[in-house]
């Protein structure tokens, strides 16, 4: 510690607070070491924002209830395996939708649309009331508009903040690619509202 120069932080005020924060204990004893707020979360605090398109709430809320049913029961879990070793994808289970962290979410978003169509099959087969309502959940054109703009949103995401997420990640190209993705992020919220009103 005594060469550290710099202590990452989500900004929550237990950690980067004044007086009482874990910074300031930690400043005390390091006075080199100076706290800044972590990369990898203000991109989480950047990324929800694409969350206030209603085709993007729509798009989530339907991902994490698909999941939660595959997931609800054994028997559910099993069924979804043996209609996945039918295709040729690589996984064989959906990934949960994590509700805190928006960059945990990039193996949900990208698996969940591998998936796709194995979820469809998977649902028609099901004899079951939610299964139907959420088979045809997956077909509404909000539904597949938001799940559009979120999986590209992620896509211009995904290898920047896996360089955050590594011990040996280099900021410096992370920040890089970021910068590279910002135009397509600031012309993707107009054409999302300008879909988002066709779907209406």
């Amino acid at each position: 510690m005594a060469k550290c120069r710099g202590l990452g932080f989500d900004g929550a005020s237990a950690m980067m607070g004044k007086f009482k924060g874990c910074a300031a204990v930690l400043m005390k004893k390091y006075t080199l070491a100076k706290p800044i707020h972590c990369s990898d979360h203000r991109q989480n605090l950047v990324l929800t924002k694409p969350c206030d398109v209603k085709e993007v709430k729509i798009a989530l809320q339907t991902l994490t209830e698909v999941c939660n049913f595959v997931h609800s029961s054994n028997m559910h879990c099993l069924r979804f395996t043996e209609v996945v070793k039918l295709t040729s994808a690589k996984r064989e289970e959906l990934v949960p939708l994590c509700p805190t962290r928006w960059i945990e979410r990039h193996d949900a978003v990208l698996v969940f649309v591998e998936f796709l169509p194995v979820i469809a099959v998977f649902l028609e087969e099901e004899l079951d009331a939610t299964a139907g309502l959420l088979l045809i959940a997956i077909h509404v054109p909000r539904f597949l508009v938001g799940l559009v703009v979120v999986e590209c949103t992620l896509a211009h995401t995904l290898k920047p903040s896996r360089t955050l997420q590594r011990k040996d990640g280099d900021l410096v190209s992370a920040y890089a690619r970021f910068v590279a993705s910002r135009p397509f992020l600031a012309s993707s919220e107009q054409m999302w509202r300008i879909i988002s009103t066709m779907c209406s």
